[in-house]
């Protein structure tokens, strides 16, 4: 059984928003990334977005979910990057 949060119930009810925030941008960066990607395919449009920076844009979003699942977790603010708590200055050393 996992330990109960350090965070008020307020303060996850307030992360859980803003992951489903992200996570639809995240969702909405996948769609737009196929959507360029057929039109490429089929029309040969070259549209001005590009399907590998809208995916990394994607998997960008979804790592910020995961750095606020840690922040739930841990009861600290985690970086979204490398995922050690923020803070954290052993990382630059």
């Amino acid at each position: 059984m996992a330990a109960p949060s350090p965070l008020s119930r307020a303060r996850i009810k307030e992360i859980r928003a803003t992951q489903a925030h992200w996570s639809a941008l995240a969702d909405t960066y996948d769609r737009q990334a196929a959507f360029t990607e057929k039109m490429q395919a089929e029309r040969g449009v070259c549209l001005f977005n590009c399907p590998t920076v809208q995916r990394t844009n994607a998997r960008m979003f979804r790592a910020v979910v995961a750095a606020y699942d840690l922040e739930i977790k841990t009861g600290q603010p985690h970086c979204s990057c490398c995922m050690k708590p923020l803070g954290d200055t052993r990382i630059w050393r």
